[in-house]
């Protein structure tokens, strides 16, 4: 399990495929923020980015301003996919006895979130009264959607939100070697 920025266990000599080499029935997943590939798959994130992106915070304003989601659900869910992933790939490895990688990102987790948002619920006549340009579907119904456009003002917003309420900051690393006391070594986790 890994969660860098893509190319970095390959330069600290711990990607899949040099790993795979050594044993073959290898199940390696792989967490990046907007995945492996494209053009901002070396970005860095974290939950409320994520949360704002993917339209999360928007929904919970509830037509008020965004508002920040203070339990990380971007990342449980998107734990909960790669999750789902490795017992997949673990099936496969017991009927063919080859292990194989298991990718997914913060930006799948946060639009996997989001999908009942993006279907047609019958029986809501105005599914977003901030979105009432949206052309009504047979019988009156409108579609959820997730926020469209630019939207600066809700990951500022978010951001500014995140930062004010952020709490106090991370231990600082031991010094390599070193173990460290218990509770340092717990704070640390």
């Amino acid at each position: 399990m890994e969660n860098m920025r893509p190319g970095v266990a390959e330069r600290l000599g711990v990607g899949y495929e040099r790993l795979s080499a050594i044993n073959p029935r290898l199940v390696y997943s792989s967490v990046t923020a907007f995945g492996s590939t494209g053009p901002d798959a070396d970005r860095p994130g974290f939950d409320p980015i994520f949360q704002a992106l993917g339209g999360l915070m928007t929904l919970q304003g509830f037509g008020g301003p965004p508002v920040y989601l203070r339990t990380a659900p971007t990342d449980y869910y998107t734990a909960a996919l790669a999750t789902q992933g490795i017992l997949s790939a673990l099936f496969a490895r017991e009927r063919t006895g080859r292990g194989q990688r298991v990718e997914t990102s913060l930006l799948r987790g946060a639009l996997a979130l989001q999908a009942g948002v993006a279907i047609d619920y019958p029986d809501q006549a105005d599914a977003d009264p901030r979105q009432p340009d949206l052309p009504a579907l047979p019988g009156g119904r409108r579609r959820l959607v997730l926020p469209r456009g630019r939207q600066p003002d809700v990951l500022g917003e978010a951001l500014q939100g995140a930062r004010a309420r952020a709490p106090g900051r991370r231990p600082a690393l031991r010094p390599r070697g070193s173990r460290g006391s218990r509770t340092t070594r717990r704070s640390c986790r």
